[in-house]
């Protein structure tokens, strides 16, 4: 049941961190900071589909 519960760790951390991005993404969206904006976006991404993907196999 422990590695279970360190993948189910995994993810949440995961989705915390993609979460983080995008929400920063917003706050510069509504400065008209696009270009930043989409980094964090893309960051977000990032975290996670890598993440993600890693934990599934």
């Amino acid at each position: 049941m422990e590695e279970m519960e360190l993948i189910f760790f995994e993810i949440i951390s995961t989705v915390g961190t993609a979460r983080s991005a995008f929400i920063d993404a917003i706050g510069l969206a509504k400065k008209g900071d696009f270009k930043a904006a989409e980094a964090k976006i893309n960051e977000g991404n990032e975290h996670f589909y890598k993440d993600i993907n890693r934990t599934q196999n």
